[in-house]
């Protein structure tokens, strides 16, 4: 229905409430978001919520979305209308929620990953099998060759890679932004330039 229809208001409570009851109720059960705090069950996403018929504010700066149904994440009626999916709208200005959301969203669409997986542990496994497999292969070009392609199969079956990353390396644009480049400091040079002129560090202890 198109809100320049004369009857969009007059259905607009109707078709939020069918939305509320069809999409996303919560329906508290054990096992699920029932927790038992202080010998008292409760829901954990503190389940029912408090209604209202319109947005709210008051002096202290505490705020709440209207609410018809006490079982129903805030939502908005025209992305529930359009998408038809579960939402959940919540004001978020700054402090703890932004930055948890933040986080949320980046580790989301960077794939963090879920253990923190040691790289040199897996190649050194996997090269010390690759030296018995090959033990009798004396085409070291093809050894060669076929130790990167284990080492490789043995990263991405241990890590999980993201979408972003993938493409980044296959487009050869990095892992990394950053605002400047880098240039080589040979350090040779420098220590001969302080043995010239402190004679002392040419001392061998």
């Amino acid at each position: 229905m198109s809100p320049s229809d004369a009857t969009y208001d007059q259905t607009k409570v109707f078709r939020e409430q069918l939305h509320c009851r069809a999409l996303q109720f919560h329906q508290c059960e054990i096992g699920r978001c029932l927790v038992v705090k202080k010998g008292r069950t409760v829901c954990k996403n503190r389940a029912p919520w408090p209604v209202s018929d319109v947005d709210w504010i008051d002096k202290n700066g505490k705020w709440g979305m209207k609410r018809i149904v006490p079982y129903v994440n805030g939502f908005n009626p025209t992305i529930t209308e359009a998408i038809i999916c579960n939402n959940d709208i919540k004001l978020v200005t700054n402090g703890d929620e932004t930055q948890d959301m933040t986080y949320y969203f980046t580790t989301y669409a960077t794939k963090k990953r879920d253990k923190s997986t040691n790289e040199t542990a897996i190649l050194a496994k996997r090269y010390a099998y690759h030296q018995k497999q090959e033990a009798k292969n004396n085409n070291y070009d093809e050894v060669g060759c076929r130790l990167i392609t284990r080492c490789a199969t043995s990263l991405n079956r241990s890590q999980e890679l993201s979408a972003p990353e993938v493409i980044s390396y296959l487009m050869g644009w990095g892992d990394r932004y950053i605002s400047h480049y880098f240039v080589p400091i040979y350090l040779d040079g420098i220590a001969s330039v302080l043995r010239q002129a402190h004679p002392i560090l040419q001392t061998k202890k």
